[in-house]
């Protein structure tokens, strides 16, 4: 698949030499791709600040300021500038091209945007550990939208001479420099196919009108249907989330032609055989809960008002047959507190081999989890749909925090495995979720289904 042909809408250019890019967005408008151009003049503004809306590239000069020896204060330049472009709710994902013929600019480049990306926590934690490089970049620039891949070219592989540029190779330059970052390829890739997708689905959809006289009925009755057929509730007079179901069922159709778009794209990107880069025991188990939560936890649109099947709610009354015994938290802390006893108990026995210098174990604090007490709501989602539900049928678990990363003494493994707190696996009475990432923290979820209980759906609202 070609980029510039099949994938990129539109691009913006940020130059200081307009005669320099007339070529590339003459080539770029050939491809069918809006262009607009912004000329750099030692301080950057243009109309609709805020508010531009899905530009797939960006095309900047490395050197804006025309001193090629201030590579770090370019730098700052560039980042200013994109904060300022991609500023505002509707910009979307993009990628940078930037000119430049030196290499290790695009690696400072990148170290920078890294930086000006962070948290504000994780960026305060970087200027400690950083504070000794004089060289650092310094901008108190936070950029919320970073680019999704950077690539570097040289502009003058385009220049031949006479004040002429020739992008024509531009598109196979770029398509092999994406190749090789192939997350960056399956990204935009991807987004092609959705946009693709999308387009064939609303137009097949609306052909199903007819014709403009009936088109606005017809349309209007298959959205209706769609949505009850999606939940099974059929009843007109009591149905709440008719257009959010409506959503969720076009959103099906969508799925389908996608699957089909995505069976076309037949380069091969990933080896299946690759080690874990993430070497941070803790960073790789918030990034998996990080992922969990956005694939199984819906927090959006949930009501109080209703006992959903499906929906988890913590469970307040103290005496509840819900509640259950939470033996996970009890084995962290049991396991914490043994571990805890042990270092101490070898540091007395190498103080009194070696008295004078001692190498004692490092001590730590003892991780007790936050537990919260839940249900779960397992009406069958027919039962509930056609108001056959008389009572809520639920089952009590808890979901806890765990504690992350590895103990002093142990680099590289697991704290929270190594207390084998969770069940060995799933069976008929417990049920494990996790890791999933709630409320800021690593939690996992144990459902206990022991006993099924049954409450009116008045008391299951309390």
């Amino acid at each position: 698949m070609k980029i510039l042909e099949n994938c990129i809408n539109s691009a913006i250019i940020v130059d200081d030499k307009e005669d320099e890019i007339v070529g590339l967005g003459k080539m770029l408008t050939d491809n069918g791709i809006y262009v607009e151009f912004h000329e750099y003049k030692g301080d950057f503004h243009f109309a609709g600040e805020g508010h531009l809306k899905n530009r797939n590239l960006i095309f900047m000069d490395l050197m804006l300021n025309d001193n090629c020896t201030q590579d770090r204060e370019n730098i700052s330049i560039v980042i200013s500038v994109l904060a300022k472009l991609t500023n505002g709710p509707h910009f979307g994902s993009y990628g940078l091209i930037v000119w430049t013929k030196h290499d290790e600019f695009i690696k400072d480049l990148k170290d920078s945007l890294s930086k000006v990306s962070l948290s504000k926590e994780n960026n305060e934690v970087e200027e400690e550990t950083d504070s000794d490089d004089e060289e650092e970049i310094t901008t108190n620039i936070h950029l919320d939208n970073p680019p999704l891949f950077v690539v570097g070219l040289s502009k003058s592989k385009y220049n031949k001479g006479d004040g002429i540029y020739d992008y024509t190779s531009l598109q196979d330059d770029l398509e092999q420099q994406l190749l090789e970052n192939k997350s960056a390829y399956f990204f935009v890739n991807w987004n092609a196919t959705v946009e693709k997708a999308k387009n064939k689905i609303v137009r097949n959809f609306y052909d199903l009108g007819s014709d403009y006289d009936k088109r606005e009925v017809r349309l209007n009755y298959l959205f209706c249907s769609l949505a009850k057929n999606h939940t099974g509730i059929n009843d007109a007079d009591d149905y709440p989330c008719l257009t959010a179901d409506a959503y969720k069922a076009f959103d099906e159709l969508l799925y389908s032609e996608l699957y089909a778009q995505q069976a076309d794209l037949n380069i091969s990107l990933f080896d299946p055989h690759q080690n874990c880069p993430f070497e941070n025991v803790a960073e790789k188990q918030n990034i998996a809960a990080i992922i969990n939560a956005m694939m199984f936890i819906d927090s959006y649109g949930l009501s109080s008002e209703e006992v959903v099947p499906g929906n988890i709610y913590k469970v307040k009354t103290s005496g509840s047959p819900l509640i259950t015994d939470g033996k996970a938290c009890e084995k962290i802390i049991k396991f914490e507190r043994g571990k805890l006893d042990k270092i101490r108990e070898n540091n007395e026995k190498i103080k009194q081999h070696n008295k004078k210098n001692p190498e004692l174990k490092e001590e730590f604090e003892i991780f007790e989890p936050e537990c919260w007490n839940v249900a779960i709501e397992l009406t069958p989602p027919c039962d509930y749909s056609q108001n056959k539900r008389k009572m809520a049928r639920l089952v009590g678990g808890y979901i806890f925090d765990i504690p992350l990363g590895s103990f002093a003494d142990k680099q590289g493994s697991s704290r929270f495995a190594d207390s084998h707190c969770l069940p060995e696996r799933n069976s008929d009475k417990e049920y494990t979720i996790g890791p999933v990432f709630l409320n800021g923290k690593v939690r996992y979820v144990i459902f206990d289904f022991t006993y099924l209980v049954t409450e009116s759906i008045r008391k299951a609202k309390r």
